[in-house]
Formats: structure tokens, C-alpha cells, sequence
């Protein structure tokens, strides 16, 4: 899996303005689940590699890089490991990595992966890629645009989907048989602060 989001060479920063963040690497955000896999496929083509977007179970094993207790993808401190209250991306690698060495898994850019969201919680999808037809799909790493009002979506455990599921799971949680208010799962309509890392099938 790639060791940061997927990035372009250009500066970060509020958008409408010169940035004051770095030189360039700003990650690619605002992308849909179908701008990625176009992408993937000429990426393909062009380097005759299998490039791929991450299970949301290989994406949580990265995250987590071994340590299940960790509140963070590598660390209990947030802004050790995430940018997440600006309001717009910045450089990747900039933050300290996981256990695993990737950066930025939490916060920045919140990324794709290929698995279908189960409405009752993980069901073995979370261990696949879904049909590309499948409407609804989870990411993953919460974003800059996570913070204030949505801080959990930066959690390890914190999972996001966008599709056509019913409007009564956009607060209920997916673990829970009884109609907790939602703690680790959102609904989300929009692109903006969604990105992606590859995975690779060699």
C-alpha cells in the first residue's frame, strides 16, 4: 500500500489563494469513487502494473499497523498524526507515520476504498471489493473537514460511506441492534476532503 495518499504536484492551502503550505504534494482530493477507478484503469494500461484502491479491511489493518489500543492511525495524540482543522489539505508526509510507516491515515484526506458498507456491520464484505455497480462504498481516515463538528471521523475505527442506503442509518449505528446515536459511522454526500491510496496486487 502506497506509504502516503495519492498526491499531485502543486501547493496545498485555501482554495481561491496562494498557499502558504509547501511547494507541492498536496494530496488529490474531491474525487468520486468513479474519477478513481478511471484513473486506476489508465494507470494500469500505461505502467502494466495491477494498481488497485484498498479493502476497507486491508485499509484498517494499515491503520492500525499492529496496535489495536492506539485511538489514532499511529498514535493517541491527534495532531501527532493528522491535519484536521484548517479546512483545506496539506502536504502529505508532513505529520509523524504509523508503526508501518504510511502517513497521514488519519485526517488530510479521507480514502476510498473498494468494499461495499453492510448496513449490520462487517459481514465479510469489508474482505473484498464490491461490484463496481455496488451504490454505496466506505472510506476511510476522517479529513480537514472533519474538525470541529465530526472530530470521531478521525478515529481508527471510524467508518464513512457514500450511496443509497436509507435515510434512518445516517444515525444509527451499525453495531448496535438498538438505536444508539451513531459514534463510529456517517453517511456523506459530497467529495470535498476525499482522496485515495493505492494498494498493489503483485
Amino acid at each position: 500500500m502506497g506509504d502516503n495518499p495519492y498526491f499531485k504536484t502543486e501547493s496545498c492551502g485555501n482554495r481561491g489563494s496562494d498557499s502558504p503550505y509547501g511547494n507541492g504534494d498536496c494530496p488529490v482530493d474531491r474525487v468520486s469513487y468513479e474519477n478513481v477507478l478511471e484513473y486506476i484503469a489508465k494507470l494500469n494500461t500505461k505502467t502494466g502494473r495491477h494498481y488497485r484502491l484498498p479493502t476497507e479491511a486491508e485499509w484498517e489493518y494499515a491503520c492500525r499497523a499492529g496496535d489495536y489500543l492506539q485511538k489514532y492511525c499511529g498514535s493517541d495524540i491527534l495532531d501527532r498524526v493528522a491535519w484536521y482543522k484548517k479546512g483545506w489539505a496539506f502536504p502529505v508526509g508532513q505529520k509523524h507515520p504509523n508503526a508501518f510507516g504510511l502517513y497521514d491515515m488519519s485526517g488530510n484526506v479521507a480514502e476510498w476504498t473498494c468494499s461495499a458498507y453492510q448496513r449490520y456491520g462487517y459481514d465479510g464484505s469489508e474482505n473484498k471489493c464490491a461490484a463496481n455497480d455496488n451504490p454505496s462504498r466506505v472510506f476511510r481516515g476522517g479529513s480537514f473537514i472533519s474538525y470541529p463538528n465530526y472530530p470521531e471521523q478521525l478515529r481508527s475505527l471510524a467508518r464513512q460511506w457514500q450511496g443509497d442506503l436509507p435515510t434512518e442509518l445516517e444515525l444509527e449505528s451499525a453495531h448496535h441492534t438498538s438505536s444508539r446515536r451513531l459514534t463510529s459511522e456517517w453517511r456523506f454526500q459530497g467529495f470535498e476532503g476525499l482522496g485515495f491510496r493505492l494498494a498493489e496486487d503483485r
